[in-house]
């Protein structure tokens, strides 16, 4: 536990709270951290990808997720019917392609995602980042992609002061707001992209599940890597190393408990 447990003051054991994304681009600040905000956050966030339109953001709609599931009428019955029908392996692409995508606008920028969208140094703004996530979401998911990141990133800067104008404070966040910052950013970004061919890659990054293996201190029993199936100078295949994988695949498969 003392490897993965949260540190404040940049000394001792664990995880630095400075260098966690959410807290390094000042998204949320590190007593956020603490408090789970990210995963308030992130559960937002796949709440809107999933919904017909986008829900507003409040507590009783982060609540409603997780209750009354047999009624048809409600949010989390609804949401839940959404996510089996598309699946959570896709939703999980797709939200970590477009966290990598950010991740690409700012690679070796000199401002946080936040400083840039305001134009100035603050310490918090996550709804600033779900606008731009959402935005992204509404042009990657409908076939496009990103031509220009260094365009992206220039309509970006300062933006908040332009289109991507939200109510100051905290409190709930109305579904007519955030559609309307969303799309507004989206058409402001949408000239930097450009339409997505058949012979593209599915709307899938690695780079962000392979951080998060190399800085996993357990064991998690869904991921397994086997390297050699091909000799890299012979180029002879290892066929025990395929029988073992297989075995591997199958203890995976058997590994949640049966009702």
């Amino acid at each position: 536990m003392k490897d993965i447990s949260i540190k404040q003051d940049g000394n001792g054991y664990g995880i630095n709270a400075d260098e966690v994304f959410w807290v390094k681009q000042n998204i949320i600040d590190k007593k956020d951290l603490r408090l789970s905000v990210d995963e308030e956050i992130v559960c937002d966030l796949l709440g809107a990808m999933v919904a017909e339109t986008i829900p507003p953001s409040r507590v009783s709609v982060l609540d409603a997720y997780y209750i009354n599931m047999d009624e048809k009428d409600g949010r989390g019955y609804k949401t839940e019917k959404a996510v089996q029908v598309r699946g959570t392996e896709v939703i999980s692409n797709q939200f970590l392609y477009i966290i990598d995508e950010i991740k690409k606008i700012f690679f070796e920028r000199d401002h946080t995602i936040i400083q840039h969208i305001l134009g100035q140094r603050v310490y918090r703004g996550p709804r600033y980042f779900q606008s731009l996530f959402l935005s992204l979401h509404e042009l990657l998911i409908k076939e496009m992609k990103i031509a220009d990141y260094n365009q992206v990133y220039e309509k970006l800067h300062n933006i908040a002061e332009r289109t991507m104008i939200i109510s100051k404070g905290g409190g709930a966040w109305s579904a007519k707001d955030k559609i309307d910052v969303v799309t507004k950013t989206a058409a402001i970004l949408k000239p930097a992209f450009t339409e997505r061919t058949e012979k593209d890659p599915m709307h899938y990054s690695y780079a962000t599940e392979i951080t998060l293996l190399k800085q996993s201190k357990t064991e998690n029993t869904q991921y397994d890597f086997k390297q050699g199936i091909y000799d890299l100078v012979s180029g002879k295949r290892n066929d025990r190393l395929i029988n073992k994988i297989f075995k591997t695949l199958t203890a995976m498969g058997n590994s949640e408990k049966m009702l």
